[in-house]
């Protein structure tokens, strides 16, 4: 928000409402998931909801979940949330099913499993955007699959099998 704004920007997230007449905040708010993110990149962002308020320093971030309470976000979840400011992909103990979705997001990967029993198996990524082959090295190594080129598809197989 640029200084000396005489109006205020008012962001909204469902019931949330973020004023704001300067300073820095991100969010992240996609309907498939539980909760809604906040993060002060300067101090002073206050956040309302129905059940109270805060107002954040810089490098706080706030958890809004969907039934309109907050808490302050675990190191881990803020930097699940707003690891792209950084310029990185950062995933912590999901399921594969929900990493290739994050890679088809955020590099516009799509690649295919066979197995879907796969799909059940956890991953931690903490991965560069700027390098698609880290993301699909780090699947591999994090959740013991295998890519490889089946025809003109993509595709991720189990390392394990033989």
């Amino acid at each position: 928000v640029g200084t000396g704004s005489t109006l205020p920007f008012e962001m909204r997230l469902g019931e949330a409402s973020i004023p704001a007449t300067a300073g820095e905040f991100a969010v992240r708010d996609y309907a498939n998931e539980p909760a809604r993110y906040v993060q002060a990149r300067s101090d002073g962002v206050a956040v309302t909801l129905p059940t109270g308020a805060r107002t954040l320093k810089a490098g706080e971030t706030l958890v809004l979940l969907r039934d309109s309470t907050m808490r302050d976000a675990t190191a881990d979840e803020a930097a699940i949330a707003f690891g792209w400011l950084d310029g990185k992909l950062v995933l912590k103990e999901v399921a594969v099913r929900d990493a290739m979705q994050a890679l088809y997001r955020w590099y516009a990967l799509d690649i295919a499993i066979c197995d879907s029993t796969l799909f059940d198996r956890t991953v931690s990524l903490d991965v560069p955007f700027e390098s698609s082959q880290a993301a699909i090295a780090g699947m591999e190594s994090g959740a013991q699959l295998k890519f490889e080129w089946v025809d003109t598809r993509m595709t991720f197989k189990d390392a394990r099998a033989r």
